[in-house]
Parts: structure tokens; sequence; C-alpha cells
């Protein structure tokens, strides 16, 4: 995620993928209220468990989750 403060907390259960999958955005780097746009995300938070993403998205005023089981699915707005 890229943004005003950004931070990787690295494990030693992590490592580093060759590949990446895009989950939001779009290729332009344009903000925007689609449910693939995000528009000033400020937090985001992994729910391991459940293997979903949960993003605030403070331009939008609005919170949410996409599930990250192949192939990732499209956000669903949980708040706002």
């Amino acid at each position: 995620m890229f943004g005003k403060n950004c931070s990787v907390c690295p494990s030693s259960q992590s490592s580093w993928s060759q590949t990446a999958t895009t989950i939001f955005g779009s290729q332009t780097g344009t903000s925007g209220s689609g449910l693939s746009l995000l528009n000033g995300p400020v937090g985001m938070y992994y729910d391991q468990p459940n293997d979903m993403l949960i993003v605030a998205d403070y331009g939008n005023q609005r919170i949410l989750k996409v599930s990250l089981i192949n192939p990732p699915s499209a956000a669903t707005i949980i708040a706002g």
C-alpha cells in the first residue's frame, strides 16, 4: 500500500514473492470511488484466519474488505 505512512513488519514466517496481484488500483494511478479504487487509504489489516484484507479508505469515507482466496474477490463495503 502506498501512502503517507507505510511500513512493513517482517517476521520469521514471511517471505517475498517475485509475483504480485493487484487488489485495488488502476494502471493510471488515479483515485476514485469504485470498489476497485481507493481515495486516500489510511490503514490496512490482514485477517489471516479468514484470508481477508480490510482497508480504511479515508477519501471515500468507507471500510472495504476483500477475500484473498484465489482468485481474489471484488471488494465489499463493510462500513461507510
